[in-house]
This record gives structure tokens, sequence and C-alpha cells, in this order.
């Protein structure tokens, strides 16, 4: 029996034979099992991919069994809608942040170094879930070795600093310098990539970054914020937050979701409402692309479909299966 490997098993594939790291290779096989199609053809296949992620789990855990000393590893397995991690340097607020997106408490405390592990929440937005993960800090003084490898496998980084500190540029500045040196490069969120610069297994990661001002409910932190904006020279778009207020969490949510780069689609049989739950695809993906989301034969079988968007007409357009989607398309399948 034939496995027909859908499109997607093959994208996951590919990253597998690029991965040059443990959690880049362990990332790939867990996303080629869940795209695997499931049925006798690849009854041996999904065998040899389980035996190979095994073994390299165990390699991650036990430092790759050789003599040398044990580096220690964290596997996160993606979940939700994309993965953010929140990167800074010690005592910046990363913390308070996380818990306030996620509502999972994360350890606070005012002496430097407190968070150790990685801490995993899922943000909700709208009718998704993006996971979040705090992560140790970026420092000159200390970090641990596999905080790097996380943040290269992040779709979208929170850069935190505290607007309060003795030195705001130094602590926004240092993240960027240590990631830089071990060829990690945190650019802009509104900078645009070619889709080969996008991907752990590059040299140097690119990886867009929103940077967020923490503590701006201490007395004179606007006007200290103003200051900065002009003094900083970089790029980003710096945001202001008040993690006790509450002020700027919904804007920074909104800008979380744009720049994870993806559309919400929903699909709709005829006759019958939308599904409630979107699917979540690529911002410039196409209605063949939703229509593999759904089921691999959909893209061979399908003749168009009748897409509704917000303002549009009320019945619908027909389109054929190149049709760009865009956020909050309502699309019917005709087969």
């Amino acid at each position: 029996m034939p496995a027909n490997l859908t499109p997607e098993y093959r994208v996951a594939e590919e990253k597998f034979k690029k991965a040059q790291t443990l959690e880049e290779k362990i990332s790939a096989l867990e996303e080629m099992l869940a795209k695997i199609p499931k049925h006798k053809g690849t009854e041996k296949l999904q065998a040899d991919l389980k035996a190979k992620l095994s073994k390299l789990r165990k390699q991650a855990t036990s430092g790759g069994g050789g003599p040398s000393r044990r580096t220690e590893t964290y596997h996160i397995p993606k979940e939700g809608a994309g993965r953010i991690s929140i990167v800074g340097v010690a005592n910046t607020g990363k913390s308070t942040l996380f818990t306030v997106l996620t509502g999972v408490s994360s350890q606070v405390a005012d002496y430097p170094f407190t968070t150790r592990t990685p801490v995993v929440g899922m943000m909700t937005f709208e009718d998704i879930k993006i996971q979040v993960i705090d992560l140790p800090a970026v420092s000159e003084q200390f970090m641990l070795n596999w905080v790097p490898q996380i943040i290269r496998l992040s779709d979208l980084i929170l850069l935190v600093f505290d607007i309060s500190s003795l030195d705001p540029i130094a602590q926004l500045n240092e993240p960027l310098h240590i990631l830089k040196e071990r060829k990690i490069e945190l650019i802009p969120e509104y900078r645009e990539l070619k889709e080969e610069e996008i991907g752990s297994h590059q040299s140097v990661a690119k990886i867009r970054t929103l940077v967020v001002s923490g503590f701006m409910d201490v007395d004179g932190s606007e006007e200290i914020f103003e200051l900065l904006k002009e003094e900083a020279h970089v790029d980003f778009e710096i945001i202001p937050l008040s993690s006790i207020t509450g002020k700027g969490v919904e804007e920074l949510k909104r800008k979380l979701f744009r720049g994870l780069r993806i559309n919400r689609v929903y699909s709709k049989e005829p006759g019958k409402k939308p599904s409630p739950e979107p699917f979540v695809l690529k911002k410039g993906s196409s209605v063949e692309d939703f229509a593999g989301k759904i089921h691999k034969d959909f893209v061979e079988k399908l003749e168009f479909a009748r897409v509704w968007r917000k303002g549009e007409d009320k019945d619908g357009i027909r389109v054929s299966k190149d049709f760009i989607l865009q956020d909050g398309d309502i699309v019917e399948l005709h087969i």
C-alpha cells in the first residue's frame, strides 16, 4: 500500500534533514509524526520515526551519553497558533508580564535570576490560544546554555526592559548583543523576511521581535519613556505597558497576533453555519492550502470554493484554489 505522504509531511522531513541540534531534530520528528497519514502503508515508517525520536530524547536527557559534562536541555512541544518567548536581562518584569498574558503564575522575587527553568503558558487572543514561554535571563553575568536554542525555535520574541532602572538603554541592548554573538538576530516585528531567511536551521536565525517597556506605573515613567525613545537609537517600536493596571495589555496582544503572521480561517459546510473554531494558516496561504489542512484528498478533488469576507458580498464569492485568504475569511469547499 503506497504511503501517499502529504506536502506538509515533506516540509517537516526537510526540516529534519537540515536540523543541526537535538532540539531541532526532536521538534522536526514530532512534526513528522503529527503530519504523517495514519494508515497501513505508513506503519513501518511511523515505527521508524518513533524509534528515532525515542533515541534522540534519551540523548537530550543524558547530555549525549559521552564522557563530557552533562549539558542541561529542555524540549518544549509547540502548541497553539504560535510560540512567543519572553526575553530580557534579570529583574525586568518578564515573569510578571508572563502571568498577565497567560494567567499562569511564574516565580517572582526582588533578587535576580529567579527563573531557572522555562515556564510555559497559553495566551488567549479572541478565539485562539498562543504558546508563551517565560525564559531565564539573557545576561552577561549569567545565562543558562539551553536558553538560546529555545529562542531560536520561537516564532516571535517579546524583549522586556525596566523603564525605572538606572540604565534602561543598556537593559535593552545587552540581550541584543549577547544573542547576536550566538548567531541569533532579533529584528523589528514590522520587517518582512524572505521564506529562505526563516527557520531555526539558518546559520544566523532572524526572529521578529516586539519590545516592551515595563514598570510604567512608576512616577515619572512617561517622561522617561519619551526621552528613551529619542536616545535608544534602535529600530524597534517600544510599547509602554503597565502590568499593575493592565494598561496596554490588550493592545500588546493584538500586536503579538499580528507579529506571528497568521490568519484565522473558518470552515463552512453548504447550508450550515461556519465552524466557531478557526484553522490557523500562515499569511499568504491559499484556498488550496486550507483544503490540505482539512484533508489531503480535498486538494486533488477541489473544484472551487466560496468565500465570505467581512464587509463584502453576503452571498460569498466563488473563487479558485489559488485565491489568497485573509484573517477572518469563511470558506466553503466544493468537491
